[in-house]
């Protein structure tokens, strides 16, 4: 189960960069990753409280991975109901409004993702106090997003290309949403109360969603590639 918690967070990850590289202003880029940074270091006192024992037997529970492809889904959801209307206020050139800005709102899976890295970091070093554990890591996670988002600003150019960049992610995390929870219930399913053919069917059917989901990205990078190349 924790496989498939940890490539959501991939997933969330970039959905997280590329949300901000859209954002117009280089101070808005910093500030929104300057205060997920923060939120990361004030998660320190509840990471602390969380062994490796712990977190691994709640990532194993297939109540949390449908949880949080509910939320995902929802969250997906949102985010492709919202991109018209942040099409239509950056080519009216007018600030982003509160409905525009849930869809350029913090990744669920990669705020996750983060706590997540945290409580491993802070049961794995040794040496060194909680506090600046999380203080280097906050740090860490700032340099992260924004350079990243610098650089997907950089290689992709146009805005309306990184728009459909978020789109393609935003359908790809949709899809992963739906189809997980199927598939990792078919591998929680008892040996005796499964066939092999329904595993191996199983099995199939995640490689093929994922390779569909490569293929989305994929086409969507060389297609934001193209558009960039396109005289403005």
């Amino acid at each position: 189960m924790w496989v498939f918690i940890c490539l959501l967070c991939l997933i969330g990850a970039f959905l997280m960069l590329t949300k901000l590289s859209l954002l117009e202003r280089k101070g808005s880029v910093l500030s929104l990753a300057l205060a997920t940074a923060l939120a990361s270091v004030g998660a320190v006192p509840w990471a602390v409280r969380v062994n490796t024992q712990e977190l691994s037997r709640f990532l194993n529970r297939l109540d949390v991975l449908n949880d949080l492809c509910v939320l995902l889904a929802i969250e997906s959801l949102v985010m492709l109901l919202g991109a018209a209307r942040l099409m239509r206020r950056h080519a009216a050139h007018e600030p982003i409004g509160p409905a525009a800005a849930i869809v350029l709102a913090p990744s669920s899976a990669c705020l996750a993702g983060i706590f997540i890295m945290i409580v491993l970091l802070c049961n794995q070093t040794t040496g060194r106090s909680y506090m600046v554990i999380g203080s280097l890591h906050g740090v860490g996670v700032w340099g992260l997003l924004t350079g990243g988002a610098f650089l997907i600003r950089r290689l992709l150019g146009l805005w309306r290309a990184r728009l459909e960049m978020l789109l393609v992610m935003a359908f790809v995390q949709l899809v992963l949403a739906m189809f997980l929870p199927l598939v990792a219930r078919g591998f929680t399913v008892p040996a005796q109360t499964t066939g092999s053919h329904v595993r191996a069917l199983l099995a199939s059917t995640a490689l093929s969603v994922l390779c569909a989901a490569i293929a989305l990205v994929i086409r969507a990078v060389y297609k934001a590639f193209m558009i960039r190349g396109e005289p403005q």
